[in-house]
């Protein structure tokens, strides 16, 4: 038996909520991951799990990787994450999303993906403040 909550699998938890974008289309990854990123934010508002909406980008430097990107788009597009979109690495909103000193000038950055609606979360919080977790959620 752990000394607290958090230990064990939800200590290792990134906290990372996922949108779904990069899942086999259809699966039941895909359902549950789409159906988790709806009802997290309400819910985390509701017991007060801290999170953010940081989004994320994916970097390809190859035409190969580039090529990848594309393939990534085309998969959150089949499951509804219709927010993601590539960005040419000189494209001024991916130097507007990165920053100025981020990308070179020098062409190495062929492509970005932006998937803008990826959050991060504490994941200890949740274990505490979910119900049956020992904290504010009702749980004892």
């Amino acid at each position: 038996q752990e000394w607290d909550i958090p230990e064990g699998t939800s200590k290792a938890n990134s906290g990372v909520w996922h949108t779904g974008f990069d899942c086999l289309p259809g699966s039941l990854e895909s359902k549950l991951v789409r159906r988790g990123s709806r009802l997290w934010p309400p819910l985390a508002e509701e017991v007060g799990i801290p999170y953010e909406t940081t989004g994320a980008v994916m970097v390809g430097v190859t035409t190969a990787e580039e090529t990848k990107l594309r393939e990534y788009e085309a998969l959150a597009a089949a499951n509804g994450v219709s927010s993601a979109r590539l960005l040419q690495g000189i494209d001024p909103g991916a130097r507007a999303l990165l920053g100025d000193g981020v990308l070179p000038g020098d062409g190495t950055v062929r492509a970005l993906l932006h998937i803008p609606d990826e959050r991060i979360a504490d994941p200890f919080a949740s274990c505490y403040r979910l119900p049956g977790g020992g904290g504010g959620g009702g749980g004892g």
